[in-house]
C-alpha cells in the first residue's frame, strides 16, 4: 500500500503531471468558449435548424481522418527520429498528401453532391465546407503538435486559446445583432479555420526550412504508420456519431438536437481526458523509450483509471442538475441521457491510457480491431431497434461500444507491452 501511494506522490512530481495541468488548462479555456455559445446557438436556432448543425458538426468530424489522413501524428512520431531524416523535407511531403486529398475530395464533392444529400441530408456546400475545415485542422493539428513536442506550451495555448476567442467573439456578435443563423455560423467557423491554417503554414516553413521538395519514400513510410489510424479513426467517429444519422432518419431533427445538445455538455469530461493525452502521449513516449519500470507504468495507469472514474461521478451528478438551465427547457429531454454519456466518457479516458502504447510499438493495426466490433454492433443495434426504444438507447449503445473499444484495447495493450519487456530482458 506504502508502495502504491508513494507511485502516486511520484506522479504528482512528475513532469506528466505538469505537462497535464498546463495542457488541461489550456483546453479548458480553450473549450469553455464553445461550452459558453452553446446557450446562444439552442435558443437562436430552431431545433430542427441546431439538428442540421450539428449532422453538418458530425459529418465534418468523420471528414477529419479521412482529409487529415492522420499524417500530423506520423510528423509527430517522427519528431523523435528528425535526426535521421530531412525532418522540413518530409514536412512538405505530408503537406503535398493533404493537398491533393482535399482537391480530389472537394472535386468528388462538387460532382457528386445531390447523390450525397441521401446519404448526410446536408447541402453539398455545407459539406465542402466540412471538408475544407477538416483539411485546415490537419494543417493545425500538425503545427501544435510539434509545439507540444518542442514543449513550446505559451505558444500552444496562445494559437488554441486566440482561435476560439475570435470564433466567440464573431458568433457573440452575431447573436446580440440578431443575425446568428445556420450559414451564419458556419461561414464564421470556415473562416476562422482558414485564418488559423494560414499562420499554421508559415510556422512550419519558417521553423523547419521547408523547401518545395517531396520524396516518395518520405510519404510511404508516413502512411504506412498512419493509414491504420485514419482507419480507426473513421470507424471511431462512425461508431459515435453514426448514432445521429439514424436518431435523424428515424426520430427526427429535434431529437438530433436533444441529443448533441446534451452530448456537448457531456464532453466536458472528454476535454479533460484529451488535455490529459496531450501531455501523456509525449510523456509514454519517452518512458518507453527509457525502458521505464513495468510494474511502475501499471501502477500509474491504476491511479489514472480510478482518478478519471471519479471525476466522472462527480461531474455527473452535478449536471444532471444544471442541464435545463444552460440549455433551456425544451432540452429537458437530455436529462436521461446524462448517465449514459458520462460513462462513455469516463470509457474513452481509459481507452486514452493505453492506446499510446499500441501506437508507440506501432501496432496501430490493433486500434482498427478494437473500433471494428464497436462499429457493427452500434450500427446493427441502432439501425434495428432505435425506432421501438427510443433516444436513450443510443446513449446507452454508446456506452457499451466505448466498452468493447476499452477492452480490446487494454487486453491488446498489455500483451504487446509484456512481449516487449520479455524481449529487452532477454
Amino acid at each position: 500500500m506504502n508502495n502504491y501511494l508513494q507511485s502516486i506522490l511520484n506522479i504528482k512530481k512528475s513532469a506528466l503531471v505538469k505537462s497535464s495541468l498546463i495542457y488541461t488548462l489550456i483546453n479548458f479555456v480553450n473549450k469553455a468558449f464553445p461550452f459558453f455559445l452553446l446557450p446562444l446557438l439552442t435558443r437562436a436556432l430552431s431545433l430542427d435548424e441546431y439538428g442540421t448543425f450539428s449532422i453538418y458538426r458530425a459529418t465534418m468530424n468523420i471528414c477529419i481522418p479521412i482529409v487529415g489522413l492522420s499524417l500530423s501524428e506520423a510528423v509527430i512520431r517522427t519528431y523523435y527520429e528528425r535526426d535521421k531524416i530531412n525532418f522540413g523535407t518530409y514536412i512538405y511531403s505530408i503537406l503535398f498528401v493533404n493537398v491533393l486529398t482535399i482537391s480530389s475530395l472537394i472535386t468528388i464533392t462538387l460532382i457528386f453532391g445531390d447523390k450525397l444529400y441521401g446519404v448526410t441530408r446536408l447541402p453539398k456546400e455545407l459539406i465542402c465546407i466540412a471538408l475544407l475545415i477538416s483539411f485546415f485542422t490537419s494543417i493545425n493539428n500538425t503545427e501544435r503538435g510539434l509545439y507540444r513536442c518542442e514543449k513550446k506550451n505559451k505558444l500552444f495555448g496562445i494559437i488554441v486559446i486566440s482561435q476560439s476567442v475570435l470564433y466567440f467573439l464573431t458568433i457573440s456578435a452575431l447573436y446580440l445583432l440578431h443575425k446568428l443563423h445556420l450559414r451564419s455560423a458556419v461561414y464564421v467557423e470556415v473562416s476562422v479555420y482558414f485564418l488559423f491554417s494560414l499562420h499554421g503554414i508559415w510556422h512550419l516553413f519558417k521553423q523547419y526550412s521547408i523547401k518545395f521538395s517531396i520524396k516518395k519514400e518520405y510519404i510511404i513510410t508516413a502512411l504506412h504508420y498512419s493509414l491504420p489510424l485514419v482507419l480507426n479513426g473513421i470507424m471511431a467517429y462512425v461508431f459515435a456519431l453514426s448514432d445521429r444519422y439514424i436518431i435523424n432518419y428515424q426520430l427526427g431533427e429535434k431529437a438530433v438536437a436533444i441529443y448533441s445538445a446534451t452530448f456537448q455538455l457531456v464532453s466536458i469530461l472528454q476535454i479533460f481526458a484529451m488535455s490529459f493525452n496531450t501531455a501523456w502521449v509525449h510523456w509514454i513516449y519517452e518512458s518507453l523509450t527509457k525502458h521505464i519500470a513495468l510494474r511502475k507504468l501499471v501502477k500509474i495507469q491504476i491511479a489514472l483509471l480510478a482518478g478519471f472514474l471519479i471525476i466522472g461521478i462527480v461531474f455527473g451528478i452535478g449536471l444532471y442538475k444544471l442541464l435545463p438551465l444552460i440549455v433551456g427547457a425544451k432540452y429537458k429531454a437530455g436529462l436521461s441521457l446524462i448517465g449514459w454519456f458520462i460513462g462513455s466518457n469516463v470509457l474513452q479516458a481509459f481507452y486514452l491510457i493505453f492506446s499510446p502504447v499500441l501506437q508507440f510499438y506501432n501496432r496501430n493495426w490493433f486500434l482498427l480491431v478494437a473500433s471494428v466490433p464497436a462499429v457493427i454492433f452500434s450500427v446493427v443495434l441502432n439501425i434495428n431497434f432505435l425506432k421501438i426504444y427510443g433516444l436513450s438507447f443510443a446513449a446507452k449503445i454508446n456506452c457499451f461500444s466505448w466498452l468493447i473499444i476499452f477492452v480490446v484495447t487494454l487486453l491488446s495493450s498489455i500483451n504487446i507491452i509484456r512481449n516487449a519487456y520479455k524481449q529487452i530482458v532477454a
